[in-house]
C-alpha cells in the first residue's frame, strides 16, 4: 500500500501511539498503540479503512463536505498559501471531515444549528486553545470558499470568539535557556534560534526570508498575504550581532532562503516540529514565538527607543516598556545611548 504516511507519537508512561494517514497530509484512517502495523501482514480492517478513504478521495461525492474540501485544496486561494499554512489547513480540514462527516451535504452546512455544533466542537478542544482556534479558522475559510463558489450562502464559523487570548509579549528566552538549546540542537537549528532572537521574526517569516532581503543596514522585503496581496514592508535593523551571525551562515547554491534545514534546503512544513523537539530535549518551557521578546531586548540594548522597537515588532509601546523594565538594566540602556551618540557625532564630523 504505497503512499501511506505513519506518524509515531510518544504517550505518558513510555507507551507509543501510531497514526496512519491515507497519504501525507491526508485523512487519518487508523490508530494503534505500542506495536506498529506490520507492512507485510496488515490486518483486514486496516486495509479496508485505507481503501475506503482512498476511494472517497478519488471520487468525492458531489454536493458534500468532502467535495468542498477537495475543491478548496485544488483552488488558487489554497495553493497560493505558504507551504506551512497549507499543511496546517489540510490537517485541520481532515479533522473537520472526521468530525462532521465526509458525506455531509451543503443543506446541513447551511442549517443555522451548525453554529452551535461548531462551538461545541471548539469547546471540546479547550485544553489546546490554539489548536481549537485554528480548527475553527480552517472551517471558516472552508465556509468562505463555499460562499465564493456559490454553493453556500452563509458562514456559520465566522466571528466565533477565540479561546487563546494569552499575551506573551513580556516573555523572553533567557541567555541560559538559549545556551541549553544550543548544547543539544544541530547546527541548522542553532542558527535558527540565534537568527530569531536577533530579528524577532515570526515562524513563517523566519523560514521564508530570502538572502536578497539584506540591504546592508537592514533586512527589508514584502510578505505576500494568503490571497496574494501585499502584507506591507518588513524592515529589521541589522545590528552588529546580527551581521556577525549572518556572515557565519552558509549559503547553498540554488537555495534562496537564509535559514535551511538539515538537508541544506529551504524549510517546508517540518520547522516547528524540529524546533519543538529540540526545545523539549533542552528542558526549556518556552515557545518559538517568545524569541520575539528576546529580540526586543536586543534592540533596546542596541540603543533603539521604545517607540522604534514597537514599530519594528508591531507591538504597543507599553509592551516594549514593560520588557525594558523587566529585562534590561539601566546601565545597559545608558551605555547603548552613549554609543549611539558617539557614533552620530563621528558621522557629523566626517
Amino acid at each position: 500500500m504505497k503512499g501511506i504516511h505513519r506518524v509515531k507519537r510518544p504517550l505518558c508512561g513510555g507507551r507509543t501511539r501510531y497514526h496512519y494517514y491515507a497519504w501525507r497530509s491526508g485523512p487519518r484512517f487508523w490508530t494503534c498503540d505500542d506495536t506498529p502495523i506490520d507492512p507485510a501482514a496488515p490486518p483486514r480492517g486496516f486495509i479496508a479503512a485505507w481503501q475506503k478513504h482512498f476511494a472517497e478521495h478519488q471520487n468525492p461525492g458531489h454536493g458534500t463536505l468532502h467535495r468542498l474540501v477537495h475543491d478548496w485544496k485544488k483552488s488558487q486561494s489554497f495553493l497560493t498559501l505558504s507551504a506551512a499554512m497549507r499543511g496546517d489547513y489540510a490537517r485541520y480540514a481532515d479533522r473537520i471531515l472526521d468530525k462532521f462527516g465526509a458525506k455531509t451535504s451543503m443543506h446541513i452546512l447551511e442549517d443555522p444549528r451548525m453554529r452551535r455544533h461548531i462551538i461545541k466542537w471548539r469547546d471540546a478542544m479547550a485544553a489546546t486553545p490554539r489548536a481549537a482556534d485554528l480548527a475553527v479558522a480552517t472551517l471558516s475559510r472552508l465556509y468562505q470558499f463555499g460562499y465564493d463558489q456559490g454553493v453556500l450562502t452563509r458562514n456559520h464559523a465566522a466571528n466565533i470568539p477565540a479561546l487563546h487570548k494569552v499575551n506573551r509579549a513580556h516573555i523572553i528566552w533567557e541567555p541560559a535557556e538559549i545556551e541549553a538549546f544550543c548544547q543539544i540542537a544541530p547546527d541548522h537549528l542553532i542558527r535558527a534560534i540565534h537568527f530569531a532572537a536577533l530579528t524577532g521574526l515570526s515562524r513563517a517569516d523566519l523560514i521564508t526570508i530570502p538572502w536578497w532581503a539584506d540591504k546592508g543596514d537592514r533586512l527589508e522585503w514584502k510578505r505576500a498575504k494568503s490571497r496574494g496581496q501585499n502584507w506591507g514592508d518588513i524592515i529589521i535593523p541589522i545590528t552588529a550581532a546580527l551581521r556577525a551571525l549572518m556572515q557565519g551562515m552558509p549559503r547553498y547554491p540554488g537555495v534562496g532562503t537564509i535559514l535551511t534545514n538539515s538537508r541544506a534546503q529551504s524549510w517546508g512544513i517540518g520547522f516547528s516540529a524540529s524546533f519543538n523537539k529540540a526545545r523539549t530535549r533542552a528542558g526549556v518551557n518556552k515557545r518559538l514565538h517568545d524569541l520575539r521578546g528576546t529580540a526586543a531586548t536586543h534592540f533596546i540594548r542596541a540603543g533603539l527607543n521604545d517607540m522604534d522597537v514597537a514599530e519594528i515588532m508591531g507591538w504597543k509601546v507599553a509592551a516594549v516598556s514593560a520588557i525594558r523594565r523587566r529585562y534590561v538594566t539601566r546601565s545597559e540602556v545608558i551605555s547603548a545611548a552613549i554609543h549611539r551618540l558617539n557614533k552620530t557625532q563621528k558621522e557629523q564630523k566626517l
